[in-house]
């Protein structure tokens, strides 16, 4: 079950031909609400246990555990295998959120990368570290599936500064390659 503490996104890194950094929370068709909430219900949805961002590390280098839970969609294009594309029943749904967003937010993008459903609870560490999901450029869209405790905040990185989010239920926030 989801606490107060969880937060529950959908993380879609593409390749982009126009940068744009934008959220909005007015994209979701009731189609994709319905599916959101599917996710919640159906106990089919498999999550697997991730020990780590492997951003966090201890005085002696060990990683800590910003653990998850996810559900991986579309594995990284650098780990897929020639012909290999879906991971999961779901991705086309996902596409359709993604489709959506870029639609009214008038990006246009020429592949996706990875696709996942990541499930963030807490789990005793105050927050979890900073990372880039690519060595190369791309628009990282994150859709938040849930409200979540108050307190929390998606942070990113720009320019040594750092900019803080908060998480609201059906809400999207697409932003370029940096820590977050």
């Amino acid at each position: 079950p989801l606490s107060l503490h969880d937060a529950l996104p959908i993380y879609i890194p593409i390749h982009y031909i126009t940068m744009k950094v934008i959220q909005n929370n007015r994209f979701l068709t009731k189609r994709n609400k319905d599916f959101i909430k599917h996710i919640f219900e159906d106990r089919a949805v498999p999550f697997y246990f991730s020990p780590s961002t492997k951003t966090l590390r201890d005085k002696k280098g060990f990683f800590l555990g910003d653990r998850s839970l996810c559900h991986v969609l579309l594995n990284r294009k650098e780990f897929r295998k020639k012909g290999e594309y879906s991971n999961s029943r779901y991705l086309p749904e996902v596409i359709d959120i993604l489709n959506n967003f870029t639609k009214k937010t008038n990006i246009e993008y020429k592949e996706i990368l990875r696709a996942a459903i990541n499930l963030t609870y807490n789990n005793g560490y105050e927050f979890s570290g900073l990372h880039q999901d690519h060595d190369y450029d791309h628009l990282q869209l994150i859709v938040y599936l849930n409200d979540c405790d108050p307190d929390s905040v998606t942070i990113i990185q720009h320019k040594n500064k750092n900019i803080k989010i908060k998480p609201k239920k059906f809400k999207g926030i697409c932003f370029k390659n940096i820590p977050h």
